[in-house]
């Protein structure tokens, strides 16, 4: 009994000894497959994060820092991925805060009073008139993205990634729907 196994252990010796002296190559597999849609939207999504993420930490000021959230479009209970600054994140929540207090004067123990509704409700500003508002702002993003890119080989490549996925999501997108 002994003997097998020190006969054994000397095969198990010689045969590492062997394997160390020849390296044998490691068989691989590839698999290359299409990605769904939504397989590449969520690709393009955490691209986008990684971008965001490195803008944020590098940029000059938390106004510009770039959030992303989901958001419900109105009568609609389908959820979309909204990304922007900081600053107007910030605009938007002032005006709607400063026509939510003007619609809340049009209620009273009497009712409604259907003038002073219509007037605040006049007061919402939509997202353009908003952008409009806060043009230098966007501007000042513009540069600071520019002056990034220029900087930072990191966030420049990430550019470069998502606008190859984004190209490659439409020309997907466009084979599935658009085959007449």
């Amino acid at each position: 009994m002994l003997n097998s196994r020190l006969l054994l252990l000397g095969a198990f010796l010689s045969l590492t000894t062997v394997a160390q002296e020849r390296p044998v190559p490691i068989e691989e597999i590839t698999v290359v497959g299409e990605k769904t849609l939504i397989g590449l939207r969520y690709e393009i999504e955490r691209e986008e994060d990684n971008l965001y993420r490195l803008f944020n930490e590098l940029n000059s000021s938390d106004d510009l820092d770039i959030k992303c959230r989901l958001v419900r479009k109105s009568n609609s209970h389908i959820r979309s991925r909204v990304c922007e600054p900081v600053f107007f994140s910030r605009l938007r929540t002032e005006s709607n805060r400063n026509a939510l207090a003007d619609i809340r004067t049009a209620w009273s123990d009497d009712g409604i009073d259907p003038v002073l509704l219509g007037n605040a409700m006049d007061t919402l500003e939509s997202d353009s008139e908003l952008r409009g508002k806060a043009a230098k702002d966007f501007e000042l993003l513009s540069e600071e993205m520019l002056r990034i890119a220029l900087e930072n080989p990191d966030y420049l490549g990430y550019l470069q990634k998502i606008g190859e996925l984004k190209a490659n999501f439409e020309r997907e997108r466009d084979r599935h729907f658009n085959n007449e």
